[in-house]
Protein backbone atom coordinates (compact mmCIF):
# COMPACT_ATOMS: atom_id res chain seq x y z
CA UNK A 1 0.00 0.00 0.00
CA UNK A 2 1.01 3.23 -0.90
CA UNK A 3 -0.32 4.90 2.22
CA UNK A 4 -2.94 6.86 0.79
CA UNK A 5 -6.39 7.46 1.48
CA UNK A 6 -8.59 9.66 -0.72
CA UNK A 7 -12.27 10.28 0.00
CA UNK A 8 -12.28 7.87 3.46
CA UNK A 9 -15.02 8.17 5.39
CA UNK A 10 -13.46 11.18 7.86
CA UNK A 11 -14.29 12.79 4.91
CA UNK A 12 -10.32 13.93 4.94
CA UNK A 13 -7.57 13.94 1.95
CA UNK A 14 -4.74 11.90 4.00
CA UNK A 15 -1.36 10.62 3.70
CA UNK A 16 -0.53 8.31 6.50
CA UNK A 17 3.31 6.33 6.43
CA UNK A 18 2.21 2.77 7.94
CA UNK A 19 5.60 1.48 8.41
CA UNK A 20 6.42 4.63 10.01
CA UNK A 21 2.95 4.90 12.28
CA UNK A 22 3.60 0.60 13.76
CA UNK A 23 7.06 1.41 14.43
CA UNK A 24 7.28 1.25 18.08
CA UNK A 25 11.41 1.32 18.62
CA UNK A 26 11.66 5.33 18.12
CA UNK A 27 8.46 6.06 20.60
CA UNK A 28 9.48 8.49 23.10
CA UNK A 29 7.96 7.58 26.61
CA UNK A 30 9.07 10.84 28.61
CA UNK A 31 6.55 13.63 28.42
CA UNK A 32 5.60 16.35 30.72
CA UNK A 33 3.69 14.51 34.33
CA UNK A 34 5.45 10.70 32.46
CA UNK A 35 6.32 8.63 35.66
CA UNK A 36 9.51 7.54 34.35
CA UNK A 37 10.75 10.98 33.22
CA UNK A 38 13.86 11.83 35.32
CA UNK A 39 15.15 14.99 33.64
CA UNK A 40 13.15 18.27 33.52
CA UNK A 41 13.25 22.00 31.45
CA UNK A 42 13.81 24.72 33.81
CA UNK A 43 11.58 27.77 34.40
CA UNK A 44 12.35 31.06 32.22
CA UNK A 45 13.11 33.93 34.19
CA UNK A 46 14.44 36.51 31.59
CA UNK A 47 14.40 37.41 27.61
CA UNK A 48 18.00 36.20 27.58
CA UNK A 49 16.86 32.52 28.25
CA UNK A 50 13.34 32.72 26.79
CA UNK A 51 15.66 33.68 23.30
CA UNK A 52 17.88 30.49 24.43
CA UNK A 53 14.89 28.22 24.59
CA UNK A 54 13.67 29.12 21.59
CA UNK A 55 16.72 28.07 19.64
CA UNK A 56 16.94 24.74 20.89
CA UNK A 57 13.51 23.85 19.97
CA UNK A 58 13.77 25.37 16.63
CA UNK A 59 17.08 25.74 15.64
CA UNK A 60 16.20 28.71 13.71
CA UNK A 61 19.93 30.61 13.12
CA UNK A 62 18.84 34.14 14.07
CA UNK A 63 18.46 33.25 17.34
CA UNK A 64 21.89 31.46 18.17
CA UNK A 65 24.15 33.55 20.72
CA UNK A 66 21.29 36.64 20.55
CA UNK A 67 22.85 39.75 22.85
CA UNK A 68 20.87 40.63 25.94
CA UNK A 69 20.16 44.06 25.14
CA UNK A 70 18.31 42.60 21.35
CA UNK A 71 16.66 39.98 23.06
CA UNK A 72 15.10 42.14 25.96
CA UNK A 73 13.37 43.70 22.26
CA UNK A 74 12.85 40.24 21.05
CA UNK A 75 10.94 38.87 24.43
CA UNK A 76 8.25 39.92 26.51
CA UNK A 77 6.49 37.94 29.08
CA UNK A 78 2.43 38.16 29.01
CA UNK A 79 -0.56 35.71 29.67
CA UNK A 80 -2.27 33.78 27.48
CA UNK A 81 -5.89 34.77 26.93
CA UNK A 82 -6.51 32.41 24.18
CA UNK A 83 -5.41 29.06 22.65
CA UNK A 84 -7.07 27.12 20.15
CA UNK A 85 -4.95 24.27 20.36
CA UNK A 86 -6.59 20.59 20.60
CA UNK A 87 -6.60 19.05 23.25
CA UNK A 88 -4.00 21.72 25.26
CA UNK A 89 -5.25 24.92 24.51
CA UNK A 90 -8.00 25.14 27.88
CA UNK A 91 -5.29 24.41 30.10
CA UNK A 92 -3.16 27.10 29.07
CA UNK A 93 -5.37 30.03 29.15
CA UNK A 94 -3.90 32.16 31.99
CA UNK A 95 -0.15 30.87 31.38
CA UNK A 96 2.75 33.01 31.70
CA UNK A 97 4.41 32.46 28.49
CA UNK A 98 7.43 34.04 26.84
CA UNK A 99 6.28 35.44 23.61
CA UNK A 100 9.59 35.99 20.98
CA UNK A 101 9.10 37.42 18.24
CA UNK A 102 11.01 37.45 14.74
CA UNK A 103 10.46 39.45 11.88
CA UNK A 104 11.10 38.89 8.04
CA UNK A 105 12.31 35.23 8.49
CA UNK A 106 13.31 33.18 5.40
CA UNK A 107 13.90 29.21 5.78
CA UNK A 108 17.42 27.64 4.23
CA UNK A 109 15.85 24.56 3.50
CA UNK A 110 18.20 22.43 2.22
CA UNK A 111 16.26 19.44 0.98
CA UNK A 112 13.97 21.60 -1.43
CA UNK A 113 14.88 23.45 -4.68
CA UNK A 114 16.66 26.37 -4.51
CA UNK A 115 14.19 28.34 -6.91
CA UNK A 116 11.51 27.20 -3.63
CA UNK A 117 13.55 28.64 -1.03
CA UNK A 118 14.60 31.96 -3.03
CA UNK A 119 10.88 32.50 -3.84
CA UNK A 120 9.29 31.74 -0.54
CA UNK A 121 7.06 33.80 1.20
CA UNK A 122 8.75 35.58 4.63
CA UNK A 123 7.52 35.46 7.44
CA UNK A 124 6.50 36.90 10.94
CA UNK A 125 7.13 34.41 13.78
CA UNK A 126 5.85 34.26 17.57
CA UNK A 127 7.20 31.81 19.85
CA UNK A 128 5.45 30.60 23.24
CA UNK A 129 7.97 29.40 25.81
CA UNK A 130 5.87 28.52 29.20
CA UNK A 131 7.50 31.02 31.44
CA UNK A 132 7.39 28.06 34.42
CA UNK A 133 8.22 24.66 32.69
CA UNK A 134 10.37 26.28 30.02
CA UNK A 135 7.77 23.96 27.42
CA UNK A 136 7.73 25.43 24.19
CA UNK A 137 3.62 26.04 24.02
CA UNK A 138 3.56 26.68 20.43
CA UNK A 139 4.69 28.52 16.93
CA UNK A 140 3.05 30.88 14.38
CA UNK A 141 4.50 32.06 11.51
CA UNK A 142 2.58 35.06 9.60
CA UNK A 143 3.44 36.21 5.70
CA UNK A 144 5.07 39.21 5.74
CA UNK A 145 3.21 41.14 3.39
CA UNK A 146 -0.10 42.58 2.78
CA UNK A 147 -3.02 41.11 5.03
CA UNK A 148 -4.40 37.30 3.76
CA UNK A 149 -7.87 36.78 4.25
CA UNK A 150 -7.94 33.04 5.31
CA UNK A 151 -10.66 31.30 7.23
CA UNK A 152 -10.65 31.07 11.18
CA UNK A 153 -9.20 27.74 12.81
CA UNK A 154 -11.71 25.69 14.96
CA UNK A 155 -12.41 26.14 18.87
CA UNK A 156 -10.00 23.86 20.46
CA UNK A 157 -12.78 21.61 21.44
CA UNK A 158 -14.18 21.32 18.44
CA UNK A 159 -10.53 20.57 16.74
CA UNK A 160 -9.89 18.44 19.74
CA UNK A 161 -13.33 16.71 18.40
CA UNK A 162 -12.19 16.31 14.80
CA UNK A 163 -8.54 14.77 15.90
CA UNK A 164 -10.31 11.97 18.08
CA UNK A 165 -12.77 11.43 15.21
CA UNK A 166 -9.90 9.89 13.13
CA UNK A 167 -7.47 8.89 16.03
CA UNK A 168 -5.21 11.38 16.72
CA UNK A 169 -4.55 12.68 20.46
CA UNK A 170 -2.18 15.56 21.56
CA UNK A 171 -1.24 14.10 25.21
CA UNK A 172 0.82 16.70 26.72
CA UNK A 173 4.41 18.50 26.32
CA UNK A 174 7.33 16.60 25.67
CA UNK A 175 9.64 16.68 28.64
CA UNK A 176 12.48 17.51 26.91
CA UNK A 177 13.82 19.20 23.86
CA UNK A 178 13.36 17.88 20.35
CA UNK A 179 15.95 15.60 18.11
CA UNK A 180 14.59 17.02 15.08
CA UNK A 181 14.34 20.97 15.35
CA UNK A 182 11.60 22.30 14.19
CA UNK A 183 13.94 23.84 10.98
CA UNK A 184 14.96 20.15 10.70
CA UNK A 185 10.95 18.85 10.34
CA UNK A 186 10.15 21.90 8.03
CA UNK A 187 12.71 19.87 5.31
CA UNK A 188 10.01 16.92 5.68
CA UNK A 189 6.53 18.53 6.19
CA UNK A 190 6.18 19.10 2.04
CA UNK A 191 2.52 18.56 2.18
CA UNK A 192 2.18 21.77 4.38
CA UNK A 193 4.38 24.08 2.08
CA UNK A 194 6.26 25.83 4.90
CA UNK A 195 8.13 28.03 2.11
CA UNK A 196 4.51 28.83 0.26
CA UNK A 197 1.91 28.52 3.41
CA UNK A 198 0.83 32.09 4.44
CA UNK A 199 0.55 31.36 7.76
CA UNK A 200 2.38 28.02 9.85
CA UNK A 201 1.57 26.62 13.23
CA UNK A 202 3.42 24.45 14.64
CA UNK A 203 3.43 22.34 18.07
CA UNK A 204 5.96 20.34 19.74
CA UNK A 205 3.70 17.49 21.49
CA UNK A 206 3.11 14.28 22.77
CA UNK A 207 0.71 12.60 20.25
CA UNK A 208 -0.80 9.23 19.51
CA UNK A 209 -2.44 7.54 16.33
CA UNK A 210 -5.22 5.20 16.62
CA UNK A 211 -4.02 3.68 20.15
CA UNK A 212 -0.22 3.27 19.49
CA UNK A 213 1.76 4.44 22.25
CA UNK A 214 2.54 8.13 22.26
CA UNK A 215 5.37 9.94 20.44
CA UNK A 216 7.18 13.21 20.64
CA UNK A 217 6.51 14.60 17.55
CA UNK A 218 5.75 18.31 15.56
CA UNK A 219 2.51 19.40 14.03
CA UNK A 220 3.24 21.45 11.49
CA UNK A 221 -0.38 23.27 9.99
CA UNK A 222 0.10 25.26 6.31
CA UNK A 223 -2.81 27.48 5.67
CA UNK A 224 -2.97 29.11 2.53
CA UNK A 225 -0.86 27.10 0.56
CA UNK A 226 -1.54 26.34 -3.39
CA UNK A 227 -3.42 23.89 -4.31
CA UNK A 228 -2.89 21.31 -6.52
CA UNK A 229 -6.01 20.73 -8.12
CA UNK A 230 -8.37 23.55 -7.16
CA UNK A 231 -12.53 23.44 -8.32
CA UNK A 232 -13.82 26.70 -9.46
CA UNK A 233 -13.63 29.65 -7.41
CA UNK A 234 -10.99 28.32 -5.02
CA UNK A 235 -8.46 31.14 -4.57
CA UNK A 236 -4.97 29.65 -5.89
CA UNK A 237 -3.73 30.10 -2.58
CA UNK A 238 -6.64 28.40 -0.04
CA UNK A 239 -5.21 24.89 0.86
CA UNK A 240 -4.07 23.66 4.05
CA UNK A 241 -2.49 20.53 4.87
CA UNK A 242 -1.06 19.65 8.75
CA UNK A 243 2.03 17.39 8.68
CA UNK A 244 3.11 15.08 11.55
CA UNK A 245 6.36 14.68 11.90
CA UNK A 246 8.19 12.30 14.39
CA UNK A 247 10.54 14.39 16.60
CA UNK A 248 13.66 11.88 16.81
CA UNK A 249 13.83 10.57 13.53
CA UNK A 250 12.80 13.36 11.26
CA UNK A 251 10.44 10.97 9.26
CA UNK A 252 6.73 12.26 7.88
CA UNK A 253 4.37 9.93 9.81
CA UNK A 254 0.63 11.28 8.15
CA UNK A 255 -0.04 14.21 6.86
CA UNK A 256 -3.98 15.26 6.50
CA UNK A 257 -6.57 18.36 6.44
CA UNK A 258 -7.95 17.29 9.88
CA UNK A 259 -9.49 18.83 12.18
CA UNK A 260 -11.95 19.91 9.98
CA UNK A 261 -12.76 24.08 9.29
CA UNK A 262 -16.37 23.54 8.90
CA UNK A 263 -16.73 22.31 12.62
CA UNK A 264 -20.29 24.39 12.72
CA UNK A 265 -21.45 21.65 10.24
CA UNK A 266 -20.78 19.11 12.73
CA UNK A 267 -23.83 17.34 14.69
CA UNK A 268 -22.84 15.57 16.99
CA UNK A 269 -19.16 15.33 16.50
CA UNK A 270 -18.66 16.59 20.06
CA UNK A 271 -20.58 13.66 21.70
Amino acid sequence: SCGYAVNCPEGLLSYANPAIVAKSDTICSRFAGHPDSTDSLRSVASASEAVSRVYDYTGFGGLRSVPSSAAAEMATIEEIEEDNTPFLGSENRGKEVWKVRMEGVSLPLEKWAASAVRNQYPKNYEFWIDADSGYLVKVAGRYDGPPVDLPPEPPADKAEASLRFVGEVYEGYPEDPPAITLQQAFEEAMPSSPLRAKELIAVYVMWSYRGEPARAVWCITGRGVPIIKSRPGDPPDGGRMRSVVDATTGDIIIAATSPKLDWENWEGLDK
